[in-house]
């Protein structure tokens, strides 16, 4: 039980650390390396957490991608565009 609590609390800290208007980022970083040293649960929430912010952000881009050649977006970022004359 205490260990599921200590991975969870980490995680918190860290979220909560690197929202940029805190300027804490420094902060964050840091104890981000920290506990992925100590806290294999630690790990384990972060990776989950990257994952479903990754398929989150791939739904929400997947209906803009098709625009990419007229109007640059964040979306487009690594994706070519069969638009593009040579």
């Amino acid at each position: 039980m205490i260990v599921i609590f200590i991975g969870q609390a980490t995680l918190l800290a860290v979220v909560i650390l690197s929202i940029p208007q805190l300027e804490l980022l420094n902060v964050a970083d840091i104890l981000q390396w920290i506990f992925l040293i100590l806290f294999p649960n630690y790990c384990l929430g972060q990776g989950l957490t990257d994952i479903y912010q990754n398929a989150f952000l791939n739904k929400l881009c997947e209906p803009l991608v098709p625009f990419c050649a007229f109007a640059p977006n964040p979306c487009c970022k690594g994706k070519t565009s069969l638009f593009i004359e040579n």
